[in-house]
C-alpha cells in the first residue's frame, strides 16, 4: 500500500511463467510500484512456483495450459473480490500489468471482469499453434503433444488475440 493515500487505485502484477514471488518481496520494487500513490498486488499463476504442488511432474503450466489460464483468470477475479471487500482500495481504478503468460491472463481477466479498467501487457502469449510451435519454454520432445488438434482445441477459446477486440469496444468509465 502507498503511504499517506486514502483509498488508492490498485495495479495487479502478474509476471510470466515460470516467475516466482521474489520480485514482490523486494523492498525496492515495492517502493517503486507504490511511489505514485498506487497499491500494488503481486501474485503468480496457477501451476507456478509455490502454487505447483500435488501434481505429477509431467503436469506443468504448459501441459495444462488451458487449466493454468482459466484458474489464474479466476484467481484474478478472487483478488479483485478481496480488494473490494477490504474497503480501502478505489475500486473504480483497478488495473493489471502482465508480462508473457501474465499478459495473456490480463487480457482474459479484463474481458471476464469489467472491474479491471486498464491493462498493460508485454509480450503476451497467444496464437497458440504458432506460440507452441516456436516457444523456447516448450521442450522439443514434448512439442508434438501440444500441437495436436485435441490440445489446441482446448485452447481455442482462450486465445487472448480473439478477446482484444472486445476490450477495445468496452466503455471505460473513470
Amino acid at each position: 500500500m502507498p503511504r499517506n493515500v486514502k483509498k488508492p487505485p490498485a495495479v495487479l502484477y502478474l509476471h510470466s511463467y515460470p516467475s516466482e514471488v521474489d520480485a514482490f518481496r523486494n523492498a525496492d520494487f515495492c517502493r517503486l510500484a507504490t511511489a505514485k500513490g498506487v497499491a500494488a498486488v503481486g501474485f503468480v499463476s496457477a501451476l507456478t512456483g509455490h502454487r505447483y504442488h500435488d501434481r505429477p511432474m509431467r503436469q506443468w503450466f504448459i501441459s495444462e495450459l488451458a487449466e493454468s489460464l482459466v484458474t489464474t483468470v479466476h484467481d484474478v477475479e478472487m483478488v479483485v473480490d478481496y480488494l473490494s471487500m477490504r474497503g480501502d482500495i478505489d475500486m473504480d481504478h483497478i488495473g493489471m500489468f502482465g508480462a508473457g503468460s501474465g499478459g495473456s491472463i490480463a487480457i482474459l481477466a479484463a474481458t471476464a471482469d469489467p472491474r479491471i479498467r486498464a491493462i498493460q501487457v508485454i509480450d503476451p502469449w497467444g496464437d497458440w499453434p504458432d506460440w507452441l510451435a516456436k516457444s523456447t519454454l516448450v521442450p522439443e520432445r514434448e512439442r508434438p503433444l501440444y500441437l495436436r488438434p485435441e490440445f489446441l482445441k482446448k485452447l481455442a477459446a482462450l486465445n487472448p488475440v480473439r478477446w482484444l477486440t472486445r476490450l477495445e469496444k468496452r466503455p471505460i468509465r473513470l
